[in-house]
């Protein structure tokens, strides 16, 4: 008889009743965040919408709630949205063309150019942008963009 102990592995090593060591494994996760605090919910954001008649160009820009400032230079301003329905179907009335996209960061000065054509969703890339300028034609759009890089640097 080699195996005196049936429950005994045949491989290791067998520390006896009074071993020091512990072999078994105790996992602990943090708490979760708890999102109906008001701390970790983010401010309501309002969404401008503006647009330059003589350009053909329109802005969408993201302000946290009371600070809206006044649409730049050239953009009449067309209304303010907050973010959800209301704001899908103010950009579901613009005209229905081509659209190429220059997402902008207005504080750090991140400039995109993107060919896409649906702001809906998440357009701000979880708050990387908070400014969008929409133009029908690809070289305007990045003409735009690289001024808007070159101011940057």
């Amino acid at each position: 008889m080699n195996r005196p102990y049936d429950d005994l592995p045949r491989q290791g090593e067998h520390h006896g009743p009074g071993a020091a060591h512990d072999s078994s494994t105790t996992v602990r996760a943090p708490q979760p965040p708890d999102l109906s605090s008001d701390e970790t919910s983010p401010a309501e954001r309002i969404h401008q919408l503006a647009h330059d008649q003589k350009q053909g160009r329109y802005r969408l820009r993201a302000w946290a709630e009371g600070e809206v400032g006044p649409p730049d230079e050239g953009f009449e301003e067309t209304g303010r949205y907050t973010a959800g329905d209301e704001l899908n179907e103010a950009l579901g009335q613009l005209p229905d063309q081509p659209r190429f996209v220059v997402l902008e960061n207005t504080q750090t000065g991140d400039v995109h150019l993107s060919r896409d054509s649906d702001l809906g969703g998440d357009w701000t890339g979880d708050d990387r942008f908070d400014q969008v300028t929409l133009f029908t034609d690809e070289a305007d759009a990045a003409a735009y963009a690289k001024a808007r890089q070159g101011a940057a640097e």
